[in-house]
């Protein structure tokens, strides 16, 4: 997949290089902004950032107020100068919306929290009580792996052990919680938000084959 953009590695040796990054655009949670030739146009925030669940506008492209900001005479973005030059605004949010297609921006989406949700997502973990995972699985989506909150449950290895060997065998969960089954200086650990729940001493209680 390309990655769109202009490198920056001809400032590094000239800092005062002329700029050859002449547009930008910006969306997030169907905030916009577009940046071209040292004018700035944005849309005006609908919501807080710790507002996790806001009301979702009807029309996210029609019902943000823009803003606009020559950037050579006013870096802070204090005197928004939309209402004073109607037509260069339209200039600058016809430019983002082919910026926008450009680059598979649509569609504008303005809920937040809401769009994470896992709840939101197809789940194809519901209802099942047995998974195989096979050696070489990187990664699964929630949506996908074994739902193990709030109860109990219970893991088999099949692996091959040398002498010495260390590793992890299985690990589930995030930032905030999760749990590994690994192997570290002959023991079998199990650790469950990061603190030590189970330590099964030496190899020797792992099933042989």
């Amino acid at each position: 997949m390309p990655i769109a953009g202009k490198s920056l590695v001809y400032t590094f040796d000239n800092a005062n290089a002329p700029e050859t990054h002449k547009t930008q655009y910006f969306e997030v949670i169907a905030n916009r902004a577009f940046y071209k030739d040292g004018w700035m146009a944005s849309t005006t925030p609908k919501n807080l950032p710790w507002q996790g669940h806001p009301v979702p506008t009807e029309d996210p492209v029609k019902d943000y107020k823009w803003e606009l900001y020559d950037l050579t005479k006013d870096f802070t973005q204090s005197n928004d100068i939309a209402a004073k030059n109607p037509e260069k605004l339209k200039e600058m949010q016809k430019a983002f919306m082919e910026e926008a297609e450009k680059y598979k921006v649509f569609p504008f989406d303005d809920r937040y929290i809401d769009r994470v949700n896992p709840e939101n997502r197809p789940k194809f973990n519901v209802g099942r009580t047995e998974y195989v995972f096979h050696q070489g699985l990187s990664r699964i989506t929630e949506g996908m792996a074994p739902n193990l909150k709030n109860t109990s449950f219970s893991i088999k290895a099949d692996i091959d052990v040398k002498e010495g060997d260390e590793g992890m065998i299985i690990t589930q969960g995030g930032y905030f919680a999760g749990f590994a089954l690994m192997l570290q200086k002959g023991n079998q650990l199990f650790l469950m938000h990061s603190h030590i729940i189970q330590i099964i001493n030496g190899l020797s209680s792992l099933h042989q084959h």
